[in-house]
């Protein structure tokens, strides 16, 4: 009989089952490894196709340890590294935030004195519930006062005590909160955005195979605890992972693939400290965080950071006396240049020739999609944005405002809440029922308070924050003695001088006072009936009276009424700000993915809601009659009163178009790419928003109410019709300023030449070295001009003349508009050679070009040297910062880069071709 297949495959058949079976299997196992995130590598076919294909590893950049590696193995490593760091600081920062909580429940269970509770509550509030008012708590960090209050207590509080323990708790979480710092918590030695830091990141996970460093799952876990000091909750874990996917830049991520990512981490760290000991990195994160935590605060404060450990492993680098004083004199020498400027423009007449057709169309085609920015050093021919302005100005004092507080539904709302926080809430609801009593029970509960605050003893933190009585408007004396501190913050030496001056006066006047007690308090001593009469009426009789009531009635009435009135004015803004945000917020430009039909739908309802808010307080804008850019902003007429008060910048532009035109990458937060901070209809307070008694002064409210997009042109031809020619003269301007960069430039090396030559008398006779050089550029019509007293590192005082540091040099923009990142870096290199050195430097856009020479060099001493060594081993204030935040660093990292350097000799790192062609590509 014929074999027949249909038959033979039935499922009538044995075989046919078996073979049904089988293909279940196979379909299972497929649904099974398969997660259907193709193309991400993390699925098992893709994994299954790199293993037998070399095209799907991507191009061999390098080979390590004997093994290739591949540009598709970086750019996972990469994506890996970033997903592993955004959990890791969002997983410490909700650590810092369960930290403050603990301490919440503290202060609600009462298990800490009066004295810490007044101390940490407002900021512990605040924190434990971030999201709550992040205003008001970036408000309180932003207050110095505030945070040296609890520096206070801390030091105040006894050692080993409950108190001592949730103060040095609240110091460590202020410093994360006024120190955060954006580098990888777990290995910051090493970046993970350029492809040579990636390969290093390659070969540690290498090393770490090799020296047998795997984590298990329940291991890495327990490292993530161990750095979130065991406060990392569950949910807040989950939360953080839920995040990380919805943000859609990690597509196809699992739970798995976050947890190896992480634990790469951990062990290119381990692999990395058999290498080197402890992080210097670390290390200096950590010392800058203390350094400037004190500084701010102006005392010694302790707090230990989360998972923060004394490891005994000394960390690489070490610097001896006679490399420091090498280094000083290296760093901290200050060097005096004259400087040559060749504008590129001025060399537009030499450029006879034209660009042909071919070259023009070329030339626009090439950066058609380029906005113009006289900072770089290629055109653009896009059509930038533009704006049109609006704004009124508000204040408090405005009659609309002092018109409304009269009104019982709007100021009977208002003081009921107002005195809530200092009465019960009874009051409040008498104050509510009965608006007249409104006017009268906020007063009296102020000075109530007042004349309470008489009778209460004097708190420690009293004197410590130069807060005197009420009553010392009688006696001077501590007034007097805190003047010392007047002269600018406290440090430690005048910090407690004053606060021992103030301290002592009130302790003289306090036992003044007390001496008239005395026959009382020696009554049972001589228990006679004079004295049993007589002692209690004149104990009485001398007992200090309090001040009257009337001496603070008047000011706390006109102080309610003037916070009543900044109030009701602040609340009305912040309303319209709360509505114009609601009407918008589900339309955002930010979004993943922003829907423009609803993006304009929501622009038009808030230009509706804005409009009827201004008509409603007779408020009438003004501002441009016309879209314009960033430019003609700052010249337009009709915005005259905003740019005076605007700070003008070097480029033409000022803080008003600046803030207008900000822009910034959502794609970080998982939007759809750049946009700019201040969109239409959304008001802003400009200058800057008021506080306090700013409200009573006149502020601009400025907002956009028209927006043209920035346009890019199809093509040379549409462009010339829609800007009436002006476009092809944009082009061939363009076109001969690059040739007319070439000539300023060989003008530029030739006058060099000449400079080289009249700079090698530089050190005898600088004098006539100068008068030369203003000699050749009044021959060559070039601008001539100084830059003195340039240093690597400059000292510099201060707030206070205790406190030191030092800073890195600066170019004057108003000297030099554009300066490169490494402009001064590439002048001080001068520095290594004879005075009379010679450099041409172009600026950033390469439309200037400077010839400089060093005219004079003043070098730093061994008598100088003196005071620094002798003060960088000092505490507080007085610290000079110059080791321990400069050379010390300076020299781990470069221990650091030898041990980078013995790595990769070890792995035989070997780079490709491949490779050096990119790191070519991205610097031209």
């Amino acid at each position: 009989m014929a074999f027949n297949p249909f038959e033979a495959f039935s499922i009538r058949s044995r075989l046919g089952r078996s073979v049904m079976a089988i293909l279940g299997i196979v379909v299972m196992l497929t649904f099974v490894l398969s997660t259907g995130a193709v193309g991400t590598r993390n699925d098992f076919f893709d994994q299954l196709l790199s293993a037998f294909s070399s095209r799907g590893k991507g191009e061999v950049l390098a080979t390590g340890y004997g093994d290739d590696i591949h540009d598709t193995e970086l750019a996972e490593i990469a994506r890996q590294r970033k997903a592993a760091n955004q959990f890791l600081v969002t997983a410490i920062d909700s650590a810092y935030t369960e930290w403050a909580r603990e301490l919440e429940r503290d202060l609600n269970a009462g298990r800490l004195s009066a004295d810490t509770k007044g101390a940490i509550s407002p900021y512990i509030t605040l924190r434990a519930n971030p999201n709550s008012d992040p205003r008001a708590l970036g408000a309180f960090l932003m207050n110095r006062q505030n945070t040296q209050r609890i520096a206070i207590a801390q030091i105040l509080a006894k050692p080993d005590s409950d108190d001592k323990k949730a103060l040095e708790a609240t110091t460590a979480i202020l410093a994360h909160d006024l120190a955060r710092s954006p580098t990888p918590p777990v290995l910051p030695d090493i970046g993970f955005e350029r492809e040579r830091d990636l390969i290093d990141f390659a070969l540690l996970l290498k090393k770490a195979d090799r020296l047998g460093i795997k984590y298990s799952e329940e291991a890495v876990r327990e490292l993530v605890q161990r750095d979130t000091g065991g406060r990392l909750r569950k949910d807040d874990n989950a939360a953080i992972e839920r995040a990380l996917r919805q943000s859609h830049q990690f597509e196809g991520m699992t739970g798995d693939w976050l947890i190896t990512a992480i634990g790469n981490e951990y062990r290119a760290a381990a692999a990395l400290a058999a290498f080197q000991g402890q992080s210097p990195l670390l290390l200096e994160e950590r010392a800058q965080r203390n350094n400037f935590l004190n500084q701010l605060l102006g005392f010694p404060v302790s707090g230990q950071a989360l998972g923060e450990t004394q490891i005994a492993s000394a960390p690489p680098g070490a610097v001896t006396p006679h490399e420091f004083f090498e280094f000083y004199k290296d760093r901290c020498s200050e060097h005096t240049f004259s400087v040559l400027e060749l504008r590129a423009d001025a060399y537009l007449d030499q450029v006879k020739e034209e660009p042909t057709p071919k070259e023009r169309v070329e030339l626009f085609n090439k950066y058609r999609g380029e906005l113009p920015d006289p900072a770089k050093p290629t055109p653009g021919f896009k059509e930038p944005r533009k704006v049109k302005v609006e704004y009124v100005t508000l204040d408090a004092t405005a009659p609309r405002v002092t018109q409304a507080i009269p009104k019982v539904q709007a100021a009977s709302t208002f003081l009921a809440a107002l005195p809530a926080p200092m009465t019960n809430g009874v009051s409040a609801i008498l104050q509510a029922a009965h608006p007249g009593l409104a006017e009268t029970l906020p007063i009296r509960a102020a000075v109530s308070q007042k004349m309470e605050e008489n009778l209460a003893p004097t708190h420690p933190l009293d004197l410590w924050a130069f807060q005197p009585r009420d009553t010392s408007v009688y006696r001077p004396q501590p007034i007097i003695s805190a003047l010392g501190v007047l002269a600018g913050g406290p440090d430690v030496t005048t910090f407690f001088a004053a606060a021992a001056a103030v301290h002592q006066n009130v302790e003289v006047i306090d036992h003044r006072a007390k001496a008239r007690y005395l026959q009382g308090v020696l009554a049972p001593f001589n228990p006679t009936l004079g004295n049993m009469i007589g002692t209690p009426a004149f104990v009485y009789a001398l007992n200090p009276k309090l001040p009257p009531e009337g001496l603070y009635l008047g000011a706390v009435t006109e102080d309610l009424k003037k916070r009543q009135r900044q109030k009701l004015f602040e609340a009305d803004v912040q309303q319209l700000e709360t509505k114009l945000f609601d009407l918008t917020k589900d339309a955002s430009p930010f979004a993943p993915r922003p829907d423009k039909a609803k993006m304009a739908k929501a622009q038009e309802e808030a230009k509706k809601y804005l409009t009827e808010w201004l008509k409603d307080r007779g408020l009438t804008p003004a501002g441009s009659k016309e879209p314009r850019d960033q430019f003609a902003l700052v010249t337009d007429p009709d915005l005259k009163p905003l740019n005076e008060k605007a700070l003008p910048e070097p480029d033409g532009t000022n803080s008003l178009s600046k803030k207008l035109f900000e822009s910034f990458d959502t794609r970080q937060f998982g939007g759809s790419g750049m946009q700019f901070r201040v969109q239409p209809h959304m008001p802003e307070w400009f200058p800057a928003e008021p506080v306090g008694n700013d409200f009573d002064k006149p502020n601009y409210f400025v907002w956009v109410s028209q927006e043209v997009a920035a346009n890019t042109y199809p093509n040379l031809d549409t462009a010339n019709k829609l800007t009436n020619g002006e476009m092809t003269k944009r082009v061939d301007r363009a076109w001969k300023l690059e040739k007319a960069r070439a000539l300023a430039k060989a003008d530029a090396d030739r006058l060099a030449e000449q400079v080289k030559a009249i700079g090698k008398s530089a050190a005898t006779d600088a004098g006539g070295v100068e008068k030369q050089l203003r000699d050749l550029a009044e021959q060559k019509k070039a601008r001539k001009f100084e830059l003195d007293r340039l240093a690597l590192l400059k000292f510099q005082h201060e707030a206070t003349q205790a406190r030191m540091g030092y800073e890195r040099p600066k170019i004057d923009k108003s000297l030099v508009l554009y300066p490169t990142d490494n402009f001064a870096d590439r002048l001080l290199e001068l520095r290594k050679e004879p005075v009379g050195g010679v450099v041409v430097l172009p600026d950033a856009p390469r439309s200037r070009f400077y010839v400089a020479c060093e005219t004079q060099r003043t070098e730093k001493t061994l008598d100088q040297f003196r005071d620094v060594f002798a003060k960088a081993t000092a505490t507080g204030p007085a610290q000079n910062p110059l080791y321990g935040q400069y050379a010390l660093p300076d020299e781990r990292r470069q221990a650091m880069d030898d041990v980078l350097a013995r790595m990769r000799s070890e792995a035989r790192l070997q780079e490709k071709d491949a490779l050096k062609n990119r790191e070519r590509r991205e610097t031209e």
